[in-house]
């Protein structure tokens, strides 16, 4: 069963209570859901760092209630680093490439 857009977002703003949310539900089913989320905690943060704030603000709840999967997805050496949209930020950014070499993986654009 899919956890409730409220839920969702309290479990965020416990974690972060200057968030700014917006989550858009897609499908209007209530069970498939984009989220945006602002946070003065994110400053100086990669955009892994930043995913996992918001996945341990969910306490547990991603991949049992809550399922968010972007595919394709990239793992580098068995930790996952992204889905497709946060791959392209990190690619234009130059962070993916940072991520690359301190994983010891040659990068070439």
């Amino acid at each position: 069963m899919a956890m409730d857009l409220k839920e969702i977002k309290k479990y965020i703003k416990e974690a972060m209570p200057d968030a700014v949310i917006d989550i858009q539900d897609l499908a209007g089913d209530g069970n498939h859901y984009s989220a945006t989320i602002t946070s003065s905690q994110f400053a100086g943060k990669s955009k892994i760092e930043q995913h996992k704030m918001v996945y341990n603000s969910l306490k547990g709840k991603m991949g049992n209630e809550l399922h968010w999967p972007t595919i394709p997805q990239l793992y580098i050496k068995k930790e996952f680093i992204g889905g497709c949209d946060i791959i392209k930020e990190m690619y234009e950014s130059g962070e993916l490439k940072k991520v690359c070499d301190d994983k010891g993986i040659n990068y070439k654009k």
